[in-house]
């Protein structure tokens, strides 16, 4: 759902706020599948982007620009009756 982002927000803003996790106030992300994408559209939000010392996205979706357009509207492109005999 839309508040997973949200979740990752709220992680990244307490623990960047914790000094003997972050000593200067950053911290990194790693997101694994579709957790990488989320993870990018949390860490472009303006209240936590300069808490982030890097994103790294692991394994993610082949096809990026379907899944952060999904990710930024909830909409799925393409063929969702294959998507879900695979996935």
């Amino acid at each position: 759902t839309p508040a997973v982002t949200d979740v990752i927000e709220d992680a990244i803003r307490w623990t960047s706020e914790q000094p003997e996790l972050a000593p200067d106030g950053r911290v990194g992300v790693l997101g694994v599948s579709f957790s990488g994408g989320l993870a990018i559209v949390a860490g472009g939000r303006a209240p936590i982007r300069d808490r982030l010392a890097f994103i790294l996205s692991f394994g993610g979706h082949g096809d990026l620009a379907r899944v952060m357009h999904y990710l930024s509207s909830g909409e799925v492109l393409g063929d969702t009756e294959s998507a879900r005999r695979t996935g």
